[in-house]
């Protein structure tokens, strides 16, 4: 989402989930590190995991920077394609 010169931003989302979306990976796979020296680097197996329901939509800043910025904690996360987003909680 773009923001404006103070920050303020607008959208409109449409859920597409119900009760039955879920995600869930039967054993562990060899996965890429793409990122070997991010912040948090790729694991490189994906594990199991036992079938998960997905009801939210999170959503963080693009850089750990651009949270800073907003005025909230420069905390970093690896929810971005970098591994270094911002927190999304301020």
């Amino acid at each position: 989402m773009e923001t404006n010169a103070e920050g303020n931003a607008f959208q409109h989302f449409k859920e597409r989930f119900n009760f039955e979306t879920f995600a869930f990976a039967q054993g562990p796979a060899p996965a890429p590190n793409t990122f070997p020296d991010a912040p948090f680097p790729d694991a490189t197996v994906n594990p199991s995991k036992d079938p998960i329901q997905m009801y939210h939509l999170g959503m963080w800043f693009n850089s750990f920077k651009d949270a800073q910025k907003a005025g909230c904690p420069a905390t970093q996360t690896p929810f971005n394609g970098e591994h270094d987003a911002g927190g999304f909680r301020c």
